[in-house]
């Protein structure tokens, strides 16, 4: 299996909410979630170290759930 780095972005009409999955400079695997108002400056990050690509792919699908369970769209990936 081919492993890349994901992004993914939703946002509804105030809100953004991205995600990477990414490897660090030693090769762990990191997902990053950065979220915040459109069209301001306010907002958070948090980085979360996987144990693998597999964990990161699952945060993955389980965000994207919660972010369409709440009003976002999907606009990139």
């Amino acid at each position: 299996m081919a492993q890349h780095w994901q992004h993914h972005r939703w946002h509804n009409a105030t809100r953004y909410y991205d995600v990477y999955l990414h490897q660090d400079l030693w090769g762990t695997w990191v997902l990053t979630q950065a979220w915040g108002g459109r069209g301001t400056h306010l907002g958070r990050v948090r980085h979360c170290a996987c144990a693998d690509y597999a964990e990161g792919l699952a945060w993955l699908e389980k965000i994207g759930r919660r972010r369409v369970q709440r009003g976002y769209n999907l606009v990139d990936r």
